[in-house]
């Protein structure tokens, strides 16, 4: 259970440091957006790659808490829910109009 609870926090800091390290978005003004709207905008890769690589890990971390086979020494349950949590969190954090 400590080398789970390790391994979450550690992704949780490289993911607190990838988010601190990339580059910020440059502003636009909103009236050229208006001003010239593309009729079908192409698929884009997503400008925060490491938070969505950071989601897979905890999704897979988080299966793997659901089907082990024992509690985790009663710390199955939240730990899965702060696996959760981070996940919502970096759901959140994708929708800030700096990583868009």
């Amino acid at each position: 259970m400590k080398r789970t609870i390790i391994t979450l926090n550690i992704v949780f800091a490289a993911l607190v440091l990838a988010i601190q390290l990339t580059p910020r978005v440059q502003s636009y003004n909103s009236a050229t957006a208006i001003a010239a709207p593309s009729p079908m905008a192409p698929a884009v890769a997503p400008h925060c790659p490491n938070i969505h690589a950071a989601v897979d890990s905890l999704r897979s971390a988080k299966q793997e808490l659901h089907d082990a086979g024992h509690d985790f020494c009663g710390h199955k349950d939240q730990a899965e829910h702060a696996v959760q949590d981070a996940i919502d969190r970096l759901h959140e954090a994708e929708g800030c109009a700096r990583c868009r």
